[in-house]
């Protein structure tokens, strides 16, 4: 294999001074990724210039992974990591030979999977049970997504606020990245601490190829498994933070309509309707997230996408959109779909508490509804139900990890 170690022609030769604290790089393990820690910041705009970029760590990405196994990609791709105590700054320089085939749309968020990217996959808690997910084409449209190894999915329901830039050049696009480590979730241990990673790019032309910092095991089922050791972040925390997100709606409407006798219109009838209802998100440490509503305001989630259910005889599933919902949502999920809570529909009230600590998972859902719906499951098909009842609904899961190729738990609904 040959390992590319091209650097970007643009970066400066400016003799600005960034400082690097040794002790938080000192690893035993020669295959680890050890980020270094730079005071320094980056102004992200596709342009890889700055010259901390030169003190950053430099991953090459050597391996076709898919459809093919581990062989040479035929375009060069380079990674380059630091953090500063606050963000990961991570730059991508993208080799291509004919940047005319490149693949680089203006779509919506996490709509761009069948573009170019370049990417990362990060495991806060180096347990290979999940992963987030931050991908940029080269015209800066972000994707980010959870990926869940118990149930094998990928999830793009999770949104964070991350920043990224890209610009394409005439030898192919930079990507530039600021990932807050206030969106992550891990142990807040003093020293550095090991997670897992790898840089990915995805190079659609005759095949859409899948290229890696990392070799493939087509023995190995366990993707996450696979993922490199990557050692940093001493200074790293995760912020205890508390937010409180109230709403209030209202709204006035008249109608009338023509007398079904006389055919001359009535008066005015006129309607008022008020909402307040208020969300709270706490991160009572840096393990356990508690998260309540009250009268939430489901206004603004994304429409549901339509299904046809004409001669299905299956009750049709939709998405979670519901951020309520959607927060740690893989803390419930299973490959059986137990925890389905798009059947809580109307809820005047909720909350959830979510945790990890150490081997030690749990979460716990408690919401009420105007109605109460469930699944009726037939021999040859099956259909959802409705009462006009009032319901209480209590989801409750554990899982213990004994290794990474074992964990046993239970859910409760």
């Amino acid at each position: 294999m040959s390992t590319s170690q091209t650097q970007d022609n643009n970066l400066g030769t400016d003799s600005t001074i960034v400082t690097e604290r040794k002790s938080d790089v000192v690893s035993d393990d020669s295959d680890t990724l050890i980020v270094p820690f730079l005071e320094a910041s980056v102004e992200l705009d596709g342009i890889i210039d700055e010259p901390v970029w030169k003190q950053a760590a430099t991953v090459p990405m050597t391996f076709v992974t898919r459809p093919f196994e581990n062989t040479t990609p035929p375009v060069e791709t380079t990674a380059r990591i630091f953090e500063n105590g606050e963000k990961i700054f991570i730059a991508f320089t993208a080799q291509d030979n004919d940047v005319s085939q490149l693949r680089a749309l203006f779509r919506d968020r996490d709509r761009v999977w069948d573009n170019d990217l370049v990417g990362v996959k990060i495991d806060t808690f180096g347990d290979s049970r999940l992963s987030y997910q931050f991908f940029v084409n080269p015209r800066g449209i972000q994707i980010d997504a959870i990926e869940n190894q118990m149930t094998r999915s990928e999830s793009t329901s999770w949104n964070a606020i991350w920043d990224a830039e890209a610009t394409i050049t005439e030898e192919g696009y930079n990507v530039e990245i600021a990932l807050p480590f206030r969106i992550l979730n891990f142990l807040d241990s003093d020293g550095p601490k090991r997670w897992r990673a790898e840089f990915v790019r995805f190079y659609p032309r005759e095949n859409n190829l899948r290229i890696s910092n990392r070799p493939v095991d087509r023995n190995n089922a366990c993707a996450l498994c696979l993922m490199g050791d990557m050692e940093g972040f001493a200074s790293a925390k995760q912020g205890k933070n508390l937010s409180i997100t109230p709403y209030v709606v209202a709204g006035n409407t008249r109608n009338r309509a023509p007398s079904t006798v006389t055919g001359q219109s009535t008066d005015w009838q006129y309607e008022n309707n008020q909402e307040v209802g208020v969300d709270v998100n706490w991160g009572i440490s840096s393990d356990m997230l508690l998260q309540a509503t009250i009268n939430p305001d489901f206004s603004q989630v994304e429409a549901d996408a339509g299904q046809l259910g004409i001669n299905n005889p299956f009750a049709l599933f939709f998405p979670e959109q519901r951020p309520f919902f959607l927060e740690n949502a893989d803390f419930f999920s299973t490959q059986y779909d137990l925890v389905y809570t798009r059947n809580i529909g109307a809820p005047d009230i909720g909350t959830k508490l979510t945790g990890r600590i150490n081997n030690h998972t749990f979460g716990i859902l408690a919401a009420n509804d105007e109605s109460t719906t469930f699944l009726v499951p037939g021999n040859l098909g099956s259909s959802v139900a409705r009462l006009d009842e009032e319901s209480t609904n209590i989801a409750a899961r554990y899982r213990y990890d004994i290794s990474e190729d074992l964990s046993f738990g239970a859910i409760v609904t």
